[in-house]
């Protein structure tokens, strides 16, 4: 059995792409920052503007009217955040696959959101409850179906269809991938963890978030490319998925 590339060469392939092209990585990595960043001043600023409406709303008090404009404000903002956290990751991918621009990523992003839901959704229905019966078979399940959007991006499967080929993929290599998996997680783990360390030293939270959300710019698109690097080493391993999978309906 052919084996997969080692974390550490996965890393360097990784960093080696993101510097082709991290302009265009890091500015829509930000998008999402950004936007959290706008709604929480946003909705700080609604609060000051009517005060005690939030401590009404969770005691049971307050207007009829307030209660439901806060709750839908709410809402409003967090459905907005969603779609916005949503285009920004898969234009992320459609950067890494196509090498694609700012704008274009984009575009194919908001084309294909739909799609990308309704992966995201299934994959959901099946993982919350392996995870809430046990996490064990949450987590193997969860390393199967790792590279399911990847697989509706670049191979135009949908549904339980992608689930079902990066299934295939991952077969016979649970452990591998799941080991690499693990590697990269730790890895962005430490290096967050340096900041809070450095700056915590000399009590300062506040620059040690914003250290850690400047280094997230960078540690997220080169966590993508790293797991786009295995998706694209188990096709090649791989091959072709056998009609049985390629059949299965969307």
């Amino acid at each position: 059995m052919p084996r997969l590339s080692g974390p550490v060469d996965l890393a360097k392939r990784s960093w080696a792409l993101f510097k082709q092209q991290w302009k265009t990585l890091v500015l829509i990595a930000v998008i999402p920052t950004a936007i959290t960043l706008v709604f929480s001043l946003a909705f700080a600023g609604l609060l000051a503007a009517f005060p005690g409406q939030l401590e009404a709303l969770l005691a049971g008090a307050g207007t009829v009217a307030g209660n439901i404009g806060l709750i839908a404000l709410a809402v409003l903002l967090i459905l907005v955040f969603v779609v916005i956290s949503t285009l920004a990751t898969l234009a992320l991918v459609y950067a890494v696959k196509d090498q694609s621009d700012f704008k274009s990523s984009f575009r194919l992003a908001w084309q294909n959101i739909l799609g990308f839901w309704w992966v995201s959704l299934v994959a959901i229905a099946i993982l919350i409850p392996a995870f809430i019966a046990l996490i064990i078979p949450g987590i193997i399940l969860g390393t199967y179906y790792s590279f399911s959007s990847f697989i509706y991006v670049d191979e135009n499967a949908r549904g339980y269809a992608a689930l079902k080929r990066s299934l295939w993929y991952v077969r016979d290599y649970w452990w591998p991938v799941f080991g690499r998996i693990v590697a990269m997680v730790v890895a962005a783990m430490a290096v967050s963890l340096i900041p809070q360390l450095i700056f915590g030293l000399v009590n300062l939270p506040e620059a040690a978030n914003l250290i850690n959300t400047l280094v997230d710019l960078v540690v997220g698109p080169l966590q993508l490319i790293y797991f786009w690097l295995i998706y694209q080493e188990l096709k090649k391993v791989k091959g072709q998925p056998p009609v049985a999978v390629v059949e299965v309906q969307n």
